[in-house]
């Protein structure tokens, strides 16, 4: 496997919150609602070497290659966000259809054996 440039660690200890909109300070909010941004956790590190299961990163720290906790591309990182974000409401929106065929679509696009 060749030694990527860069990796993307996650970290739950760093939590980066949304900023008050201008309407939400005009009101008098003082505090955000809502939990951290989940992109805002990874961490872009330098990858300086490799061992046989793990990526030597630029603290001196090591990651494992196999974590979940890595991801080794942008585009990997923005389908973890994607995921991670929308699965959820992507499922409630899914739940919430009274539509035979479109149901039906679905489950054809995710291979569901369900009764006809």
């Amino acid at each position: 496997m060749m030694v990527p440039e860069y990796v993307w660690v996650y970290d739950i200890n760093r939590r980066v919150y949304r900023e008050l909109t201008p309407e939400e300070k005009a009101v008098g909010r003082i505090y955000v609602t809502g939990g951290p941004i989940y992109r805002e956790h990874w961490r872009k590190k330098k990858v300086f070497g490799q061992t046989r299961l793990s990526w030597v990163l630029e603290n001196g720290g090591k990651v494992r290659k196999d974590s979940r906790d890595v991801a080794v591309s942008d585009a990997e990182l923005d389908a973890r966000c994607y995921v991670h974000d929308h699965a959820c409401k992507i499922g409630d929106a899914v739940d919430r259809l009274k539509d035979a065929a479109l149901l039906r679509a679905i489950a054809a696009m995710i291979g569901y054996e369900g009764a006809a």
